[in-house]
């Protein structure tokens, strides 16, 4: 399901740089900076299994590494705190029933 970037937070309360559409375009991440998606309350823990798709509609640039976190209890969307953020690496299962994924653009391999 596509979700809009104005729904998305760089993690300090502001919204993160889009080029193109504000809606649909890409996500402009410089070194260091994030995205990360508002936090999704399933509204129950049963058992799924999470995707996440990169370059659906077009390459990005530069490297960057997308995490996921989730739990049984609500968190905030900016929150450093627990729940710890994972790399994603290919889907998996959780019983979940709050989830966020963020975007952090990595510094180039020397």
């Amino acid at each position: 399901m596509p979700i809009s970037w104005v729904t998305w937070s760089n993690g300090a309360g502001g919204a993160p740089e889009i080029l193109g559409d504000p809606d649909w375009g890409k996500l402009a991440l410089d070194v260091l900076e994030q995205g990360r998606s508002h936090v999704y309350n399933y509204g129950d823990a049963l058992s799924r299994t999470y995707t996440l798709t990169s370059d659906l509609y077009g390459s990005g640039q530069g490297v960057a590494t997308l995490q996921v976190r989730g739990d049984t209890n609500p968190f905030l969307q900016d929150a450093d705190e627990p729940p710890n953020w994972e790399d994603y690496a290919g889907p998996f299962t959780r019983e979940w029933q709050y989830v966020q994924v963020r975007e952090i653009k990595q510094e180039p391999p020397s």
